[in-house]
């Protein structure tokens, strides 16, 4: 069966694209990362269609998605993917994000309350009870927002290199780096702004989730804060040999450990 591609109206107004794949609750929806798109869950949605509904959107100001927006906040991708979870009448959905996708779902959860019965990251969610100063954060945005604003593409392009490993298949680096790159910088750098200021909302979500939580994490990149990670109750699976994009590096492992988070999270 083909896909079904629709289109759904944010709060702000912004159409909000969509496929829609498979059938069988609960549904699962993927939430891509920064200046991502997603045909990175791919291999997510071939290996799960057959199971369930999937269901894989791109955010406001990425793919075919609007791109007219007065602010790129957390808050307003997560009323993306609401918009569409609404379109479609889910009533049990499983959220699952990549990296800044991570931070989005945990807004979603708080928007679409029951409706969301589990979410799981994919390399994000390092530290869930980081909270940085006013005076850090600001810090934080001059050392990198300021850059992609004045040259977009470079300072971008240098930042997604970073994401993979020495051993990362050289053809997947390329393309994502160039399609990072390619993204508008308006929308790039307001996207990553807001990451920067996310810690608040971050910690005040997760702590407020009443449903099940956790990562899959690359083992190679980042440090994740395993002692913020328990007492918060979120599981944390780490995934060797990969980098940042965990999902795309190795698929067969990765759609493993979501399956079978996805089979305990729904009992």
């Amino acid at each position: 069966m083909q896909p079904m591609e629709k289109s759904a109206t944010s709060a702000d107004g912004t159409p909000i694209y969509y496929e829609v794949h498979g059938e069988g609750q609960p549904t699962l929806v993927f939430v891509h990362d920064w200046c991502c798109n997603r045909s990175h869950w791919q291999h997510q949605v071939q290996h799960f269609a057959s199971k369930r509904q999937i269901v894989a959107l791109y955010l406001g100001g990425h793919g075919a998605s609007g791109q007219q927006r007065a602010q790129w906040t957390m808050r307003a991708f997560a009323e993306d993917v609401a918009a569409v979870v609404d379109a479609l009448k889910l009533e049990r959905v499983v959220l699952v994000g990549h990296s800044m996708g991570g931070y989005i779902i945990v807004e979603v959860a708080r928007l679409l309350g029951e409706r969301v019965v589990g979410l799981v990251g994919a390399d994000t969610l390092w530290d869930v009870e980081r909270q940085r100063s006013p005076e850090q954060i600001e810090a934080a945005i001059a050392d990198f927002v300021e850059p992609l604003r004045v040259n977009f593409k470079e300072t971008a392009a240098k930042f997604a290199e970073g994401m993979f490993l020495p051993t990362s298949n050289a053809t997947l680096r390329r393309e994502t780096v160039a399609a990072m790159a390619a993204m508008p910088a308006e929308i790039g750098a307001g996207a990553m702004e807001a990451i920067m200021r996310k810690d608040d909302n971050l910690c005040a979500g997760i702590r407020a989730l009443k449903v099940p939580i956790a990562t899959i994490n690359s083992a190679e990149q980042g440090e994740t804060n395993m002692e913020a990670a328990r007492s918060n109750n979120m599981g944390v699976i780490f995934m060797k040999n990969v980098g940042h994009f965990v999902m795309r590096e190795d698929p067969v492992t990765f759609n493993r450990h979501l399956g079978e988070l996805v089979q305990k999270m729904t009992r």
